[in-house]
């Protein structure tokens, strides 16, 4: 075991094995939080669940609910919705460490092959970049720099000894605010479109009915974007290109 596996275990005790997270949540909720919290602990992980959902089915999310909910559910022996739930929790707080910790040692713990995106978006740098902030913070970050990019050209026009410097860093900047956004809206396209598989074995067919041949299975935990629905399926890619027909009940949309 490595030195960042070994961190990454230590983490995932000290979070799923001590204590959950404590959300920020809306008025109400405090005592359903605190049930869900002494479930917990107890080791009543099945009524844990109950409380954290009944919280969420209200209409209130945040990061730490969904990774309270994902610790629940990994030790209710169902490691699928643990993962469902870290992802969730992603997609509200991005980048968090302990959040990734958990989620990668759940992972680990299913095995089932790694799948890597094809293309430019499987290129390292950039989905790390793309993984770490949320599609409001990828076009907060757009708007900063078209007001940079206006920033400078007005500086230059006023300030004609400076022109080509500022034209230079304008076009550098205009290349950046392209990159973002194009980036962001590729974020903002996901959304209610990736899926989680929860089916024990989900078998993805060449055609949305039970008699069409199998092309490939999908183990529990795997992660997939729908591509289109049709008679109770979903035609679903994998991370590494691959396109299939599945049931719509075997996956469960992030």
């Amino acid at each position: 075991m490595t030195v960042k596996n070994i961190l990454a275990s230590g983490i995932f005790i000290l979070t799923i094995f001590a204590f959950p997270g404590v959300p920020a949540y809306a008025d109400g909720y405090e005592q359903t939080f605190l049930r869900g919290n002494e479930a917990y602990m107890k080791g009543d992980y099945g009524n844990a669940v109950k409380n954290y959902e009944s919280i969420i089915d209200r209409g209130t999310e945040s990061a730490n609910i969904y990774f309270n909910l994902g610790n629940a559910y990994f030790r209710s022996g169902e490691p699928e919705k643990a993962i469902l739930n870290y992802e969730r929790a992603l997609r509200i707080h991005p980048g968090d460490a302990e959040i990734l910790a958990n989620y990668k040692f759940v992972k680990s713990s299913i095995g089932g092959p790694v799948l890597r995106r094809r293309g430019i978006w499987g290129w390292k740098p950039l989905k790390r970049y793309y993984d770490s902030f949320t599609v409001d913070d990828l076009f907060f970050i757009s708007s900063g720099l078209y007001l940079t990019a206006i920033f400078m050209v007005a500086f230059g026009i006023f300030f004609r000894k400076f022109m080509f410097r500022m034209t230079v860093v304008t076009l550098l900047i205009s290349g950046l605010l392209l990159c973002n956004t194009v980036i962001a809206a590729h974020k903002a396209m996901e959304i209610g479109k990736k899926a989680v598989v929860i089916a024990q074995d989900a078998k993805s067919r060449y055609g949305p009915f039970d008699s069409a041949t199998v092309f490939f299975n999908l183990v529990r935990g795997a992660e997939v974007v729908i591509l289109q629905e049709k008679d109770g399926w979903f035609k679903v890619k994998r991370p590494d290109g691959k396109e299939g027909w599945v049931k719509s009940g075997s996956l469960e949309i992030i």
